[in-house]
This record gives structure tokens, C-alpha cells and sequence, in this order.
């Protein structure tokens, strides 16, 4: 996302450290999924793609389904 321009260079780092705040050390099992509280199945489900395949995935997959603008679900899935 920095690369497109979506987040700057500041953004882009209070972001990476949000990410990599909780990464547990090598060879540690990591859950599949967060135990987040949720108010909805879609929620978990973005969630779910958070941990898999990443924040660009998860924003990407709710702007699709939600039919939003990128900023909008980029707000969305940071909010969860």
C-alpha cells in the first residue's frame, strides 16, 4: 500500500508495528484465528483473512463485497 502511494511513509510504519507488536518468536504455533470480540460473522470472517493473507487482502475483500471506496474499507478493517 506505501508502494501505491495509499500510505505514507509514517502510516506505513505505525502500521507494521501494529503487526508486528504480537508476532511470536520462531517456531511458536501461532492461532489461526484472533480472539477478538465479534458483532458479526462477516467481521470474523475478515478477521480470518487478516491473519491468513494479510491487511491488503482482508481491505481488499471488504471493499469488493461492501462495495465501498478504498479508503472506506481501509478504515473498516483497520477498525477491527
Amino acid at each position: 500500500m506505501k508502494e501505491k502511494g495509499i500510505l505514507t511513509e509514517e502510516e506505513f510504519m505505525t502500521q507494521k508495528s501494529k503487526l508486528f507488536d504480537g508476532v511470536a518468536p520462531a517456531g511458536a504455533k501461532v492461532p489461526l484465528k484472533l480472539d477478538l470480540p465479534s458483532s458479526n460473522p462477516f467481521d470474523d470472517e475478515i478477521r480470518e483473512i487478516i491473519v491468513r493473507a494479510g491487511m491488503l487482502k482482508a481491505i481488499m475483500k471488504y471493499k469488493e463485497v461492501k462495495g465501498v471506496d478504498l479508503v472506506t474499507a481501509k478504515e473498516y478493517v483497520e477498525s477491527l
